[in-house]
């Protein structure tokens, strides 16, 4: 039977973590800016047309 060796894979896996969190991080800053967005006051097009 072949001897196999240990790999540490630990190093892949923080890279993929930190990936993760990055996309992670993106998303939520998104989202907040997505909210603010929303939570603008708007204004109705009739009134919009009167000025």
């Amino acid at each position: 039977m072949p001897a196999y060796e240990l790999r540490s894979g630990g190093d892949v896996k923080n890279k993929k973590q930190s990936v993760a969190d990055l996309k992670y991080r993106r998303l939520t800053e998104l989202n907040a800016r997505l909210k603010e967005d929303l939570d603008r006051p708007r204004v109705k097009v009739s009134e919009a047309a009167l000025s």
